[in-house]
């Protein structure tokens, strides 16, 4: 193996490690994010301010990742 193919080869391994620990990352954030949530919407005192909340949390994400999905 070359040193240009063991570079390219490296460069492959560092891009994939990454890939993973952002997954990683990303789901314990959510998780943490879905528990936030559910406190916050438990502490509402009836299910129309629920509901209330509810749109606003799904506006914020479409608004939010809306752009990055066009993207991919």
């Amino acid at each position: 193996m070359t040193d240009k193919e063991l570079g390219k080869r490296l460069a492959e391994l560092r891009d994939e490690f990454g890939r993973m620990c952002i997954g990683r990352l990303c789901k314990d954030c959510a998780k943490v994010l879905m528990a936030t949530m559910e406190d916050e919407l438990l502490a509402l005192p009836n299910k129309k301010q629920q509901k209330l909340y509810i749109k606003g949390i799904e506006k914020r994400l479409i608004r939010e990742y809306t752009p990055v999905l066009k993207k991919m």
